[in-house]
C-alpha cells in the first residue's frame, strides 16, 4: 500500500467554508432574504477543481529505508511534480517514474529504484520537472546492507572455560577493548584493542573467588574511570576490581554471596552511586549497595525472591516512574520474575511470565520505538528465543512471541547489525558451536539472513557482545568459546560505503 502525507484537512473545510460565505453575501437581495424580497434566488454554487500547489518540494518517501541489494518501488510525496518528470537516487536513476495527483494538496512520484551497489546511509533523492527545475531530499531515504556478513572466524586465546565477555573502552584511547571471565583459572582477562580489529596480549587479574562466571562494567569509585564486578560462582563472592583509566586494576575487593551467576549494575536507591545486583543459587537476587569508595554492602533486606534457579537478569525502568526495576531468568521454573523496584533498593514480589523451556539469558532494549523497554530471552532447552513487547501498562509485557534460534540457546545481545537504524538480535548457541544473527523490523519481529543466519564459533559458545572492533562503522561480534578457551572475533565485511 502507498502511503502519503496528506493537507491540513482543518485548513480546507476552513476555505470552503469562506466561499459558502462570501456566495451567501454577494447573492442576497436587497432585503436582507436570500435570494431576493421574493426569497426565489439561486443559492447553488460551483468549486472549481483547484490545482495541486506548484512549488517543487519533496515531503515524504516511501518507504524509508530498504536494503541496498534489493529493487525497491519508491514512492515520493510532494507539490509541483508534472508528468515527464525524473528521479535520481544517489546518482541513479529511478526507472519509469509516474506522476499521479493526490488531491489539491499535493502530488505523488512513483518509480523504481534498482540495485545499488556499495551505497549506504542517507540517500539523496532528485526530482527534476522538464522546465529543469528540481528539488533535493536527503533525510527521508536509507539504504542499508541487506544483511551482515562476517569475515573468517578470528580465535583468541584465553584461560580455560572463557564464561562473560565484555567490549568497552577501559583504557580511554577511543578503541573498544575485550574484558572476560575464565572460570577455570579464576581470573578477569583484558585484551587492549588496537583499533584495527585486532587486539594486544592478554593481562590477567585475579577474580576474587572461584569460577567467575559474569562480569559488568561502572565507575564504583567515582574517577570516571570504569571498573569490574563480577560475579564468582563457587566462590561464593562478588568482587569489584578497581580501574586505573589504563586497562590495569587492582586487587579485588570482595562480598560473601551464595552461588552468584547473573549480574547486574545500576543505581537502585537513587543516591547517585552505582550498585550491584546478582541472581543466587537460593532462588534470590542479591543487592549489593555502592558507597562510591569502590566497595559494596548488602541491602536491608539483602535479597529479593524470585523463580526457581535464576541465572540472569536485567534492569530498566518498565513502569515509567523512573526508578530501576528488575527481570530475572528462572531456568527450573520456565519462567522470568519481574520485581518493580521502590527506588530505594528494595523490590516488590510484582508478577511472574511464563518463558519457553530453559530460560537463560534475558536482554532489554526497546525493540519497536515506542518508548517501552521490551525483553529477549534466549532459551537454553527449547533452543529459541520468547520475545516479550512492553505495554506500558499494568501488564508489563505482552504475551511473548516465539524466535526459533538454534539448539542450546544460551545468551542474547541487542545492536543495529546491518545499519538501518533498527535494533538487530545476535545470540550465543551453546550445542550448535554458532553464532545466530536476526534482523529486526523495528516492530519488535526478527528473522534470519537468508542463506546465512548462523555463523560459526569455537566449541560452546556462552558469552556474546557487539563492538565496532576495526573502526569500520560495523558492529563486530566476539563470543566466548567455553569449551575451547578463546574468544570468536567475527568482523563484518563492508558491503558498501
Amino acid at each position: 500500500m502507498i502511503n502519503f502525507r496528506r493537507g491540513n484537512r482543518l485548513s480546507s473545510v476552513v476555505a470552503v467554508a469562506a466561499l459558502l460565505s462570501h456566495a451567501q453575501c454577494t447573492d442576497s437581495g436587497s432585503s436582507g432574504t436570500p435570494g431576493g424580497a421574493d426569497g426565489g434566488g439561486d443559492l447553488s454554487m460551483r468549486i472549481l477543481p483547484q490545482d495541486p500547489p506548484s512549488e517543487l518540494a519533496i515531503t515524504s518517501v516511501n518507504p524509508p529505508r530498504s536494503a541496498q541489494n534489493q529493487v525497491t518501488a519508491l514512492s515520493i510525496g510532494g507539490t509541483g511534480f508534472v508528468q515527464g518528470a525524473t528521479v535520481t537516487v544517489s546518482g541513479v536513476p529511478c526507472d519509469g517514474p509516474v506522476v499521479s495527483r493526490v488531491n489539491y494538496t499535493g502530488t505523488l512520484i512513483s518509480c523504481l529504484l534498482p540495485v545499488q551497489a556499495k551505497t549506504c546511509g542517507p540517500q539523496t533523492i532528485v526530482v527534476t520537472n522538464p522546465d529543469g527545475k528540481s528539488v533535493s531530499d536527503n533525510k527521508n531515504f536509507v539504504r542499508h546492507p541487506g544483511g551482515p556478513a562476517y569475515a573468517a572466524r578470528v580465535p583468541l586465546t584465553t584461560g580455560g572455560q572463557p564464561d562473560g565477555v565484555l567490549a568497552a573502552d577501559v583504557n580511554g584511547d577511543l578503541k573498544l577493548d575485550l574484558i572476560y571471565a575464565t572460570r577455570q583459572t579464576n581470573t578477569i582477562g583484558v585484551r587492549l584493542g588496537n583499533g584495527d580489529g585486532t587486539f594486544g596480549t592478554p593481562a590477567t587479574y585475579a577474580s576474587g573467588g572461584g569460577s567467575p562466571i559474569e562480569l559488568a562494567l561502572a565507575d564504583f569509585n567515582g574517577d570516571q574511570k570504569l571498573d569490574v564486578a563480577v560475579a564468582n560462582l563457587t566462590g561464593n563472592t562478588v568482587s569489584l576490581l578497581i580501574g586505573d583509566g589504563t586497562g590495569k586494576y587492582a586487587a579485588p575487593v570482595s562480598i560473601g554471596f551464595t552461588g552468584p551467576s547473573g549480574l547486574a549494575v545500576g543505581d537502585v536507591n537513587g543516591d547517585g552511586k552505582m550498585d550491584v545486583l546478582v541472581t543466587s543459587t537460593t532462588n534470590a537476587v542479591g543487592v549489593f549497595l555502592g558507597s562510591g569508595a569502590g566497595t559494596l554492602a548488602a541491602a536491608t533486606p539483602p535479597a529479593v525472591p524470585v523463580g526457581a534457579s535464576p541465572l540472569d537478569l536485567v534492569l530498566g525502568d518498565i513502569n515509567g516512574d523512573t526508578k530501576l526495576d528488575l527481570i530475572a531468568t528462572n531456568l527450573n521454573d520456565n519462567t522470568i520474575s519481574i520485581r518493580l523496584g521502590n527506588g530505594n533498593g528494595t523490590f516488590n514480589a510484582t508478577a511472574t511470565m511464563a518463558t519457553n523451556a530453559g530460560p537463560i539469558g534475558i536482554a532489554i532494549a526497546d525493540l519497536n520505538a515506542d518508548k517501552f523497554l521490551d525483553l529477549v530471552v534466549a532459551n537454553q532447552t527449547a533452543g529459541n528465543a520468547s520475545i516479550y513487547l512492553g505495554t506500558g501498562s499494568g501488564n508489563f509485557f505482552s504475551t511473548p512471541t516465539t524466535l526459533t534460534v538454534a539448539p542450546g540457546t544460551r545468551y542474547v545481545t541487542v545492536s543495529d547489525l546491518n545499519r538501518d537504524g533498527l535494533l538487530d538480535l545476535a545470540f550465543t548457541n551453546f550445542s550448535a558451536n554458532n553464532l545466530g544473527v536476526y534482523l529486526g523490523n523495528g516492530q519488535g519481529s526478527f528473522a534470519g539472513v537468508t542463506g546465512a543466519t548462523l555463523f560459526g564459533a569455537g566449541a560452546n559458545p556462552i558469552g556474546i557482545a557487539a563492538g565496532d572492533f576495526n573502526g569500520d562503522g560495523n558492529q563486530d561480534l566476539v563470543a566466548s568459546d567455553f569449551g575451547a578457551a578463546t574468544l570468536t572475533l567475527l568482523l563484518a565485511t563492508e558491503q558498501c560505503k
